[in-house]
């Protein structure tokens, strides 16, 4: 997988039989839930039995369009599509926190995730560095970074503040605006190259 802003699944079998059969619901609304991994999903991974840390401590936020709930853009990008999914990584440790807001995407092609009835109207990394982190960045002339640069992986590990003179000193431009799970085979290099990596 390159590095992307946004995560889609665009085949609702995918979605089913990879997150509904083989993770634990863990909280969320009508349209946006969580999933956490867990031993059945580790299964499929027997070969990187000395990593399963990482997938049992990972999560999901998932997030559902259908066309009546498209933005136009959306819409328009995936015109033979009635339902898709964009998703997010999180911390397992942190679900119990951040199931308590709503989370969805930004409109924008940037992968953020936000929630606006936040005091700080903070994006999902923020909150995660800055309210469960502990860690108070929000000081002019600093940064979040994705260290993997996948915008949509939020978990600690992959969140390191910086300056916003070195990262805007970052190349940024191999990132692509989205990466796309179409088959079986697609989430098992996802899984791969960004999780278990």
């Amino acid at each position: 997988m390159q590095p992307a802003h946004r995560l889609f699944i665009l085949d609702e079998n995918i979605k089913n039989n990879w997150f509904n059969v083989l993770c634990e619901m863990h909280g969320g609304s009508k349209h946006t839930k969580i999933y956490i991994l867990n031993d059945k999903y580790a299964q499929q991974f027997k070969e990187f039995k000395d990593k399963k840390e990482a997938i049992m401590d990972s999560a999901f936020i998932i997030t559902e369009y259908s066309k009546s709930g498209m933005a136009v853009e959306q819409a328009n990008f995936y015109p033979n599509l009635n339902i898709y999914y964009e998703l997010c990584i999180i911390d397992k440790k942190l679900c119990d926190y951040i199931k308590a807001y709503r989370w969805r995407p930004e409109p924008q092609e940037t992968g953020y995730w936000r929630n606006n009835k936040l005091k700080n109207n903070y994006k999902l990394h923020q909150y995660v560095v800055c309210d469960l982190a502990g860690i108070d960045y929000l000081k002019k002339g600093f940064d979040i970074h994705h260290s993997n640069f996948y915008t949509f992986d939020n978990r600690l590990d992959n969140l390191y503040i910086m300056t916003s003179r070195a990262h805007g000193k970052i190349d940024e431009s191999h990132i692509i605006l989205r990466e796309e799970i179409r088959s079986d085979n697609d989430m098992l290099n996802f899984i791969k190259e960004i999780i278990l990596k």
